[in-house]
């Protein structure tokens, strides 16, 4: 079993410990460094095996406020490169064939981040990890201060082309890279004006809801009086004709007579996703292995409840989500069944159920059998949810609609604490994950079955 650990920044920031691998001695405290300068990505730690130089590296980096990632295997790695996207992995030098796979297995991963290697190297083996891709190599005996400034200096320089939240808005047959600001229609490049296209990506933003002229104008160019209204009107109707949307009869740009505009098909977030080298396996792989054994273990439960307690309570373990919520359909209520990583104050705001209606994004998820991704809550869109989710922590709101047979319908609601939106694989995975659950209930109904509890992993 890999060996896996997660670990949370404290709340204030103390002084460096004596070192515990026999490497070198700290100063009598480490300097912190301003809250902007931490990373908001965790930084993931590996190994060949527990020592010294990956404690001290875990506790350098909770002095710092810095959340992190000790991993000692290789599947575990590729896991956790993908799923957390992570600021830094940090390599703590071992054997040079383990060091030299490792290295190749991380940068692989496409992950964006900047890989770094603590460890005692002579000057040959520093040159030749350096043109293997590795960013920086650091002695595993520099003061405190000194090892986190390299490491964070060289995290600094990858954040400049990896640019965190979301990188692709999909809606429809339209897809925006906001990283090549590039838009593409079925596939093909459109060639917009920086107006037009800070115009349809504040469309697309704020899709599901009309969006006020007055507002838009402010948005895009600037002008907070309200006048340009003419103006507006001439840009919408260049960008329907270059997204071959009929102004008579619109289904991309839509607009409401007298308010504003909005965009039409559903539009979600995602997040950058690396592409993977030949030389590793993919961590699609990894994932298929996941859900294999969660199956497994589905057939293993006496009974739905404990089918759901099994679904989330695996994905917080393994990392892929922070906290995991399913809501099943029975009449016009969505019913908690199971949940893990949420507060109290969510618990009692949906415990036992909340009605089925447009305010709630799971409602709508399985309403438009389509899924919902979040990034900025607001009361502005699903009302209903920003209301029982404000005492949450931020950060990415997925919501996968789930088919039970023909007659049954449920939400998993997936959140994690950063703010990435899950990207493609991992929402491909999540679909698998959420179908893979609803056709092992429904093999299981046969009218002798009805969720009765909410539990909670």
């Amino acid at each position: 079993m890999a060996h896996t650990t997660l670990g949370r920044p404290r709340q204030t920031p103390g002084a460096d410990r004596p070192d515990r691998g026999g490497t070198g001695a700290l100063p009598a405290r480490t300097r912190t460094p301003r809250p902007d300068l931490i990373p908001a990505r965790p930084a993931l730690i590996v190994a060949e095996e527990e020592n010294g130089v990956a404690a001290r590296l875990r506790e350098l980096c909770a002095s710092i406020g810095w959340s992190h990632l000790f991993v000692t295997e290789e599947a575990q790695l590729r896991w956790s490169a993908t799923v957390h996207r992570p600021a830094a992995v940090i390599v703590v030098a071992g054997t040079d064939a383990w060091l030299d796979r490792t290295a190749k297995v991380a940068r692989a991963t496409g992950f964006g981040g900047a890989v770094a290697i603590v460890g005692a190297l002579l000057s040959p083996r520093v040159i030749a990890v350096l043109r293997s891709g590795v960013d920086v190599v650091a002695a595993p005996d520099l003061p405190g201060t000194e090892l986190l400034a390299r490491i964070l200096a060289v995290v600094r320089r990858s954040s400049e082309t990896f640019e965190s939240g979301a990188r692709y808005l999909v809606g429809g047959p339209v897809r925006v890279d906001l990283w090549q600001r590039e838009v593409r229609l079925d596939d093909e490049v459109v060639s917009l004006s920086g107006t037009e296209y800070k115009l349809l990506v504040h469309l697309m933003r704020n899709s599901g809801r009309t969006v006020e002229s007055r507002t838009i104008l402010g948005k895009v160019w600037g002008w907070m009086d309200g006048g340009g209204l003419n103006t507006l009107r001439i840009h919408i109707g260049r960008l329907r004709r270059k997204l071959g949307d009929d102004a008579k009869k619109p289904t991309l740009v839509l607009s409401a007579r007298g308010y504003g505009y909005s965009f039409g098909p559903q539009v979600l977030e995602m997040g950058d996703e690396g592409r993977t080298s030949s030389l590793v396996p993919a961590p699609q792989v990894d994932m298929l292995r996941a859900l294999t054994g969660l199956i497994e273990r589905f057939g293993r439960q006496p009974d739905e409840e404990g089918c759901t307690r099994e679904l989330v309570g695996t994905l917080v373990a393994d990392g892929t989500a922070d906290a995991v919520a399913v809501h099943h359909v029975h009449q016009d209520r969505l019913r908690l069944i199971a949940h893990k990583g949420l507060s109290p104050a969510w618990v009692r705001a949906v415990t036992p159920d909340v009605p089925l209606r447009s305010g709630f994004a799971c409602a709508h998820a399985v309403k438009t059998a389509s899924p919902v991704q979040l990034m900025r809550l607001s009361a502005g869109r699903f009302r209903d949810t920003f209301h029982v989710c404000s005492q949450e922590v931020p950060g990415a709101y997925l919501f996968l609609p789930i088919k039970i047979g023909t007659d049954s319908s449920a939400c998993m609601g997936v959140v994690r604490h950063r703010d990435e939106p899950y990207g493609p694989t991992m929402l491909s995975y999540l679909d698998a994950v959420a179908a893979a659950y609803g056709s092992h209930l429904a093999a299981r109904r046969a009218g002798r079955e009805t969720p009765r509890s909410v539990t909670c992993a």
